[in-house]
């Protein structure tokens, strides 16, 4: 097994998704002076890579601290969306077994920092999420920052891990 890190750098400068706070990030000790290096970081929890949990949409969904670490580890599956409608046909002939991790990769990740990262990102359709739920995905993740939870019966078992 391989482990990947699919995260984006956490920087002062980061982009956010339009009217949430700019991320900060201070360095608050300094080695030479202070005998050690130390930083401060100040955001919300949506900046840059993230994981939400169906409390994120939910009144009384889950919190990611109410799952277990085991959940956040598994066989992953690849999809390959880039230029293909975002549906249900993009899991034929993918083994996919309850509790896996499936990753939708729509090349979208290239216009991070871009203003259209937010404005004109692909969704997954209504028959993907139905068809999430009937395998039972553990994880899902996509390479856009937005809108993966629309479809509000998805909603209710998916942890989404954003890039």
């Amino acid at each position: 097994m391989r482990y990947i890190d699919l995260t984006h750098t956490f920087k002062q400068n980061m982009p956010v998704y339009p009217g949430n706070p700019k991320p900060e990030l201070k360095q608050i000790a300094f080695a030479d002076k202070d005998g050690y290096n130390d930083f401060q970081i100040k955001t919300d929890m949506h900046v840059g890579t993230h994981m939400d949990a169906p409390f994120h949409m939910l009144q009384n969904g889950k919190r990611l601290s109410e799952y277990p670490p085991e959940h956040f580890f598994g066989k992953g599956h690849l999809i390959d969306a880039r230029g293909k409608s975002i549906n249900a046909d993009l899991l034929n002939e993918k083994e996919i077994s309850r509790g896996d991790i499936v990753l939708i990769m729509t090349g979208f990740s290239n216009k991070f920092g871009r203003p259209e990262y937010y404005e004109s990102y692909p969704e997954i359709s209504k028959t993907l999420a139905s068809k999430i739920v009937e395998l039972g995905v553990g994880i899902v993740g996509i390479d856009t920052q937005v809108q993966i939870d629309r479809h509000l019966p998805f909603t209710n078992c998916y942890l989404k891990m954003m890039y």
